[in-house]
């Protein structure tokens, strides 16, 4: 991607961008593609034809969340994505730290999302399954940077 056809974004800014490209085409190319078979199987739903949407959008978020572990723990600081909390925005190492250790959790959680929605546990109630997931993924980035700031921030 070139960013010289905006020549207002400051120069630290685009070498931060640039360092992460990879990751956000991934994750751009991800979402529009999970947003165009969304909208399809809606379409098919209102035209009659019998579509687990419960279990479609927790298959989708999973392979989503894999592709998001996947890049996190090549983002560089920035002011566009990833896990943005006060302490990874005050702190390049906790950034680093917090993103390389979610990595793995998010691919474990997309995982799980996804044979959640193939039925792999014998369960077809899914309705809830991807908000939960989501939302532990949250309270666990956000503590974990919080508790890497504060062993930064300790004396000794």
């Amino acid at each position: 991607m070139d960013l010289d056809v905006w020549p207002s974004i400051p120069q630290g800014l685009r070498r931060r961008f640039q360092a992460s490209v990879s990751v956000y085409d991934a994750v751009w190319i991800t979402l529009t593609a999970m947003l165009g078979i969304l909208a399809i199987a809606s379409m098919e739903q209102a035209l009659g034809i019998k579509i687990a949407m419960g279990s479609l959008t927790d298959i989708m978020m999973g392979g989503f969340l894999i592709v998001v572990g996947n890049g996190l723990g090549k983002l560089r600081p920035n002011t566009l994505v990833g896990i943005r909390t006060p302490w990874t925005k005050a702190s390049v190492r906790v950034w680093d730290q917090t993103h390389r250790a979610s990595g793995p959790i998010f691919i474990l959680a997309g995982a799980v999302l996804m044979a959640v929605g193939f039925g792999m546990f014998g369960t077809n109630k899914t309705h809830h399954t991807c908000l939960t997931v989501v939302f532990l993924l949250a309270v666990f980035s956000w503590g974990l940077s919080w508790l890497l700031w504060r062993k930064e921030q300790s004396p000794g």
